[in-house]
């Protein structure tokens, strides 16, 4: 279908300029008409429920019986009047229609259909953005984001991110909601709403090196609870003794995400001394280690279960290994003359933390178990693929990296036989799931497959 997905949400910010409509403060800029009919209402049924089994458990944008109310007749004959809803209900039937790409007969169909409802709910985007905020709206714009990211169209991400942070504090959502007088089942999904968002916010930063939208000095609301009413997010020990809260535990990553930006890749941070740099990722080296053994033992890297939780769990982990090479790959750059250029520009002898100099070794290591943790990626849901296929592009790229740096390196037949697994991982994507970004990744792989082969062929011929 010619028009059905888009590169960037530009081409939604002039839509049509239809007059007649009576819809506030932003009358006659908006379409007075979707772009194509909702389905039956059996259909939307199947379509929330599909979401809600396969999606919201593992993020949880939306509490299921608001969802489910949307498709009450009385709500359906109106939504198209309350923007935020109307986009709600859209998104989630793009993502539902996505979620059923695993039928090889049906894949095309389920696409266009996926990418026409997605339409349907940016075309109230300028409202959703500029008009009367509200929680659904602030859960519209999520599900675009994890839309768009799942179909590997990042680029519009940053602005969406942001348009959500600004929405977010007018209401308020980033406080305490001390006296609010709001149910505890109100009050943990406003906070699950907000810390979704701060969780994309830290994730966009980081893959596109755009600046923060919510700085932690800004907000004081609480992280979700331990053990929610809902239990949503929570993953019981083999003993059945205890439980680990996986969403929480993300939120608390997305803390120390942060403070890598904060104090590695935003411009306060930038041309700094080497010495403070080495002493800042030793710092953070630390935090990180702290969170990974506030992780039961049985949750770290292993063997996944199929179910949507245990994909929060793979998503938390390969999170953790992108986080371990944002951390160390300023100091790995140096290679193997870190410590002469930290003795050379430190004017005041300081010894550094002994971690720094192991910082390219972490960084392999993190890429490598990337790599590994692939074959885990459910290969029948096209949205968590687009999401998680991030990780194992920038392991690719990090040894890769390493490789140039130093070819002669005893493991680098392995590892480029890694980035291999990685490109062949990609390329069977190409073939199975119509998705937009998939076939510049495949060449982003060989890119990084051909670099790292060229230096250690170079570094042959130096030899012979």
């Amino acid at each position: 279908m010619e028009g059905a997905s888009v590169d960037n949400l530009e081409s939604f910010f002039s839509l049509g300029i239809p007059h007649g409509t009576n819809r506030g403060l932003l009358e006659g800029l908006l379409p007075d008409k979707p772009f194509c009919p909702l389905p039956p209402k059996d259909e939307i049924a199947s379509l929330v429920d599909d979401y809600l089994q396969q999606f919201n458990s593992m993020c949880p944008i939306f509490r299921p019986s608001a969802l489910l109310s949307l498709c009450d007749d009385d709500n359906l004959q109106s939504i198209f009047n309350f923007p935020g809803r109307w986009a709600s209900l859209n998104v989630v039937l793009a993502i539902g229609y996505m979620l059923r790409i695993e039928n090889s007969s049906l894949v095309q169909i389920y696409h266009q259909k996926s990418w026409l409802f997605m339409k349907n709910a940016l075309g109230v985007l300028n409202e959703l953005c500029f008009g009367l905020p509200d929680l659904w709206t602030v859960q519209a714009l999520l599900g675009m984001i994890v839309f768009l990211l799942g179909t590997v169209s990042s680029q519009p991400c940053g602005y969406l991110i942001s348009s959500v942070m600004q929405i977010c504090h007018q209401i308020r959502l980033e406080r305490s909601e001390n006296g609010s007088g709001l149910c505890p089942e109100e009050l943990e999904q406003r906070r699950r709403i907000f810390w979704i968002a701060y969780c994309f916010d830290k994730e966009i930063s980081l893959r596109a090196g755009i600046p923060l939208a919510q700085h932690d000095d800004d907000m004081d609301v609480l992280l979700p609870m331990e053990v929610p009413l809902d239990n949503i997010g929570i993953m019981s020990t083999t003993d059945q003794q205890g439980t680990f809260n996986a969403f929480r535990s993300t939120c608390e990553l997305a803390l120390i995400k942060s403070q890598v930006h904060k104090h590695l890749y935003s411009v306060a941070a930038a041309d700094r001394p080497l010495v403070e740099v080495a002493a800042t990722v030793a710092m953070l080296n630390e935090k990180l280690q702290q969170w990974k053994d506030s992780v039961p033992t049985e949750f770290r890297p292993a063997a996944f279960p199929q179910s949507p939780i245990a994909t929060v769990l793979l998503f938390m982990h390969l999170s953790y290994f992108n986080c371990l090479i944002a951390i160390h790959r300023v100091t790995a750059a140096r290679g193997s003359r870190l410590g002469m250029d930290l003795v050379e520009r430190n004017s005041v002898y300081t010894l550094p933390s002994p971690v720094v100099f192991t910082s390219e070794s972490l960084c392999t290591k993190a890429a490598t178990a990337s790599i590994n943790l692939t074959k885990y990626i459910p290969k029948s849901n096209i949205i968590v693929i687009g999401i998680m296929i991030y990780y194992p592009i920038l392991a690719s790229k990090t040894l890769s990296s390493t490789i140039v740096r130093n070819p002669w390196d005893t493991s680098r037949t392995y590892h480029i036989r890694l980035i291999m697994q990685v490109e062949a991982f990609v390329s069977s994507l190409v073939l199975g799931t119509p998705n937009e970004g998939i076939e510049g990744l495949l060449k982003d792989c060989a890119e990084y497959r051909s670099l790292a082969e060229a230096a250690v062929r170079e570094a042959t011929q130096i030899c012979r």
